[in-house]
């Protein structure tokens, strides 16, 4: 198994652990309070995942906005994934060309269902839930996944 193969095992072995995803959240929450005030989960998505990749003993700077954190995994080596080619562990983002706060949102692919559903984890629920490509269901569409 490759050293992409063995973090991508790990990070979904992570998310799908309930009392982990629990302290990501916790600790999300909390520095996302210190950082603005924000009240978590509004907001959280980029904090969610920083801690997220901090808990699999990645070097990420806690990041706050979607948009700033899909630039640094680019800058990273994470390769790009056009739709419908995305796989458990893939990252989804919302984000376009400029930061579009409200719409920018990044997520972890957990599994996936098809094409368009998914099961992801993110800041907007506590616990592993569906979410669409198309942005079905009044979410933004996702625009393209990132590959570690």
């Amino acid at each position: 198994m490759s050293k992409v193969e063995e973090f991508i095992a790990k990070l979904l072995d992570t998310v799908k652990n309930q009392d982990e995803l629990d302290k990501i959240h916790a600790e999300a929450k909390e520095k996302l309070f210190k950082y603005d005030g924000e009240q978590y989960p509004r907001d959280g998505c980029a904090i969610t995942l920083s801690v997220t990749l901090q808990h699999l003993g990645l070097d990420v700077d806690d990041t706050y906005m979607a948009f700033d954190l899909v630039a640094l995994l680019k800058e990273r080596g994470w390769s790009v994934v056009q739709n419908g080619d995305h796989q458990p562990g893939d990252v989804g983002t919302t984000c376009g060309r400029i930061p579009r706060h409200g719409i920018d949102h990044v997520y972890i692919v957990v599994e996936r269902d098809g094409i368009d559903k998914m099961l992801v984890t993110d800041n907007q629920a506590p616990t592993l839930h569906s979410r669409y490509v198309s942005g079905a269901g009044g979410k933004s569409p996702t625009q393209y996944f990132l590959r570690a």
